[in-house]
C-alpha cells in the first residue's frame, strides 16, 4: 500500500492539487492514519476515483496526461487483490457495475429530454387528456344520437308508408351525425387555434 501526502498523490496521479483537494471535498480521496497523520492510500484512491468518474468528463482534462492512465490498476498490485466494498468482484467488477449503471442513467435521461421535447412540440399529448377528449367526443355523439328518435317520432306518427318512415328515420340519423361533424370541427379548430 502506497501512501503520502495530497501533494505527493497530485504528481502520482498526475493531476494539479487544487483537483486533488476538489476531490477530497467530493470524499473520493481515501484516507489513513500513519504515525498520527493523515496519508493518502494511492490504490485505493485510484480505484475510487475511477469507479466514481463522469464518464461524460473523464480523462479530458487539459492536465491530463497522455502517457500515463493515473487511475489504472497499480503495477505491484497482485491480480484479484482489490476487492469492492460489498466483497465480491474486484474493482474491475465494481467499475464495470458502475459505468453500465452510469450508462443506462444517461440513456433514461436522454430518453426522458427527448419525450419532454416532443411534449412540448405538441408530437405527444397526455395520455389523460386524450382520454378525456374522446369521451367528450363519443358522449356528444351519443346525445346527438339519441335525439333523433325524437324527432323522428313526431314525423312519423300519421305515416303508414314503412319507406316513408325509413327515410324519415334516416334523415333525422343523418343530421344527428351531421351536426356532431360540425361540433367536433368547431371544437378542433378552437383547441388547434389556441
Amino acid at each position: 500500500m502506497r501512501t503520502g501526502s495530497l501533494s505527493e498523490y497530485a504528481a502520482h496521479a498526475g493531476v494539479s492539487p487544487a483537483y486533488v483537494t476538489k476531490l477530497k471535498r467530493q470524499g473520493r480521496i481515501v484516507l489513513v492514519k500513519q504515525d498520527g497523520r493523515e496519508q493518502v492510500n494511492f490504490d485505493a484512491t485510484d480505484r475510487l476515483v475511477a469507479n466514481t468518474a463522469d464518464l461524460a468528463r473523464a480523462r479530458n482534462g487539459g492536465n491530463a496526461k497522455p502517457d500515463r492512465d493515473p487511475f489504472a490498476a497499480a503495477p505491484d498490485e497482485p491480480a484479484g487483490a482489490a476487492t469492492s466494498a460489498g466483497g465480491g468482484g474486484g474493482a474491475a467488477g465494481v467499475d464495470a457495475v458502475f459505468r453500465k449503471a452510469q450508462a443506462q442513467e444517461r440513456v433514461f435521461s436522454a430518453k426522458k429530454a427527448e419525450l419532454e421535447f416532443k411534449r412540448l412540440s405538441g408530437e405527444l399529448l397526455e395520455k389523460a387528456g386524450v382520454e378525456r377528449t374522446v369521451f367528450n367526443m363519443f358522449r356528444l355523439l351519443r346525445d346527438h344520437a339519441f335525439q333523433a328518435p325524437q324527432r323522428a317520432a313526431v314525423r312519423v306518427m300519421t305515416m303508414s308508408d314503412p319507406r316513408e318512415i325509413e327515410n324519415v328515420i334516416s334523415e333525422e340519423l343523418r343530421k344527428a351525425f351531421d351536426g356532431w361533424d360540425e361540433k367536433m370541427a368547431e371544437r378542433l379548430a378552437a383547441k388547434g387555434g389556441a
